[in-house]
């Protein structure tokens, strides 16, 4: 079968070609965070009529379930790419193909961006994900316009990840920045975006910005002016909204040393259809006084207004008197009383809300905060919430304790309270216990939680950690529990070895158990081997019924790098669900060229049978220390249950800057 398949490739090394001219322009940024931008060319040739997307998904520190743009997906087309730089095998995400979501074996981090690239039946509905997205800005031109005058224009974009059928640019334009001595500067912004990208929405695509802000010794002002049109498609990638006019003034001056006013007028005005749906202006005043070197009074009034046509006018007041006071180095207390008038054409109604609040450090390891806070509205029983927290150490910080207290009392809902403590000690070097208990009363139900937990650290770097978790009633009745042990060793040079064993009770029933083992060699420099097996994964609290297993292999040998990693899923039946072989090889041509082939195979037997063949290579360059570019062309095939086979070749361009 397999020579039958790479015949059928030696024959399609013209479609290769083919695809490799096919590279369109598209551009990414990441997120700002990662203080990195990528600009990503892609464009994807089939030779049978698909619906092919391609997601990028920001991590949240969460295994997930994280939602893909469309849906239903054809099961077998997933592909994951972890930060552009390898690709993930199927044990280490699961894909709920109806839904349109993925959930990862391990957390996705805040700083990793998985590329999910998949088919989906165009029937389908959109899962409703949020797009990831990014603007992207490369300066052309610096200028020197006078004394003390230096601009910078800008070429300006946005791109966003979504289906091929939408162009993924969704603005490109120019901006300038204008600075001004060391007090003033000036920016502005206009772009469009592309007709191809407008979704079929027709009006105005344009958007454009300008703002300004100076200071003086005693005064600060900036002023800024925004415009939209209802299909200007970059607007959220750059935290504007579509079809709107707005007009923003702020700014503060010092009348003394210790007296300062600030003020605040913003007015937006909505489109839809091109008219005017709805008018909104806010106008904010405040003045701040420091009584004291420790004491700081400020009084703010607010007003918000709103119309829209055919509609009554809302008008929404608040005052607010606020006293902050440091209590000399041990903390800080504050106290506000706030009074709030909604009023909506002939109605009014009168809400009005005091707080206390004090954080105080009584030692340097002990700290203390409390706060209440009791919110009234007319002809109510007043809403009053309670909490307390605490946290101390002892003995140099070998003992920890947590504490916390919360009561919540609301009209017309039963009272809530949580009750708990959590203490943590390194009695030892290397050895770490610790435990809490915490209580919640919703009415007259009550759920008690308890845990415990022991660490070790020995020689041979063998780590070893037991978990205790449990859940009761107010009766004592056990609601479920939950029993882990943890190990981890280094017991030579070049092996580690790790393993999990968790087991659950529910209601006094035993649940699913879970046992994982993974095991690492490098007998010699150039070779790595891994493996790994898991019973029972939980993923998001849910224990999936099922067994993976994975191989891998990585050898470096000079220039030469040689990849191979096999993943497979079982159910209680001997045949996998699904299995996955994978083959690389990287060749170092030079420290900065490298060239790159793949290979992999993907079976599926489960409700859907589905085999799909993947041949891929690529170049790589490293153009700069911030810059690096790299093409890639690829073959697949697919074979469903019916033997029906599917071809199709694809071929990437990207370029990665790094700021």
């Amino acid at each position: 079968m397999l020579r039958q398949r790479m015949h059928r490739v030696r024959s399609r090394l013209g479609k290769w070609a083919w695809g490799l001219a096919a590279v369109s322009l598209a551009v990414t940024a990441s997120v700002p965070a990662r203080a990195s931008l990528t600009a990503r060319f892609d464009s994807e040739v089939s030779e049978v009529q698909r619906h092919e997307a391609t997601d990028l998904i920001w991590g949240n520190g969460g295994k997930g379930p994280y939602k893909l743009s469309q849906r239903p997906i054809v099961p077998g087309t997933v592909s994951v790419r972890l930060n552009g730089a390898y690709e993930l095998l199927p044990a280490d995400y699961h894909v709920d193909y109806a839904a349109g979501t993925i959930t990862f074996t391990t957390a996705l981090s805040k700083d990793h961006i998985a590329r999910v690239a998949y088919t989906y039946h165009p029937g389908g509905t959109g899962a409703g994900m949020e797009v990831a997205s990014g603007p992207l800005s490369l300066n052309l031109a610096e200028l020197q316009m006078g004394a003390g005058i230096n601009s910078t224009v800008k070429l300006v974009g946005a791109w966003r990840a979504t289906n091929s059928s939408q162009a993924p640019l969704t603005a490109i334009g120019v901006g300038l920045d204008t600075r001004v001595g060391s007090r003033t500067r000036v920016s502005s912004l206009i772009a469009v975006t592309p007709h191809s990208a407008q979704g079929g929405a027709g009006g105005d695509a344009t958007g454009m910005q300008i703002a300004a802000e100076t200071e003086t010794k005693r005064a600060k002002a900036r002023a800024s002016y925004l415009r939209t049109g209802e299909a200007f498609a970059g607007a959220k990638d750059y935290r504007w909204q579509q079809g709107i006019e707005k007009l923003d003034l702020s700014g503060t001056y010092a009348l003394t040393s210790r007296l300062s006013a600030q003020t605040a007028y913003q007015r937006t005005e909505e489109a839809a259809d091109g008219q005017t749906a709805r008018v909104k202006t806010l106008l904010s005043n405040a003045l701040t006084a420091d009584i004291t070197p420790l004491s700081r009074l400020t009084l703010r009034r607010q007003e918000e207004e709103v119309s829209a046509p055919g509609d009554s006018e809302s008008t929404k007041i608040t005052e607010r008197v606020q006293l902050d006071q440091r209590i000399g180095k041990m903390g800080t207390a504050q106290v506000h009383h706030e009074v709030m008038v909604d009023g909506s054409g002939s109605e009014e109604q009168t809400t009005q809300t005091t707080g206390m609040k004090l954080d105080a450090r009584v030692t340097n390891s002990t700290r203390v905060v409390a706060q209440r806070l009791e919110t009234r509205a007319e002809d109510q029983e007043p809403a009053i919430q309670t909490q307390v927290a605490l946290s101390a150490g002892i003995s140099g910080g070998k003992i920890k304790f947590e504490g916390e207290y919360l009561e919540h009392e609301r009209p017309g809902l039963a009272a809530e309270e949580i009750q708990g403590a959590r203490v943590e000690a390194t009695p030892l070097g290397g050895v770490k216990i610790g435990g809490g208990v915490r209580q919640l009363q919703t009415g007259e139900q009550v759920q008690l939680q308890k845990h415990a937990q022991i660490e070790v650290r020995a020689p041979a770097g063998i780590l070893l950690a037991g978990r205790l978790q449990e859940q009761t009633d107010g009766t004592g009745n056990m609601l479920g529990l939950v029993r882990a042990v943890d190990a981890t060793m280094k017991p030579l040079q070049g092996i580690e070895m790790s393993g999990t064993y968790k087991e659950r009770e529910e209601r006094d029933q035993r649940g699913p158990f879970t046992r994982s083992l993974r095991i690492r060699l490098a007998p010699v420099k150039f070779l790595q081997l891994t493996g790994g097996l898991i019973q029972n994964p939980e993923e998001q609290g849910v224990v999936l019924q099922e067994r993976r297993r994975t191989m891998g292999l990585r050898s470096e040998l000079g220039w030469l790098t040689f990849t191979g990693d096999l993943a497979q899923r079982y159910d209680g039946s001997a045949r996998p669900l699904a299995e996955e072989l994978r083959l690389g090889m990287t060749l170092n041509l030079s420290a900065y060229d490298r060239l790159f082939t793949t290979y992999k195979v993907a079976e599926e037997t489960g409700a859907t049978a589905l085999t799909t063949v993947h041949y891929g290579i690529g170049y790589s360059r490293r153009v700069a220390n911030a810059l690096d570019l790299s093409l890639e062309s690829e073959l697949l095939e697919r074979l469903d249950e019916n033997r029906t086979e599917e071809d199709e070749v694809r071929a990437r361009a990207s370029l990665n800057m790094r700021f």
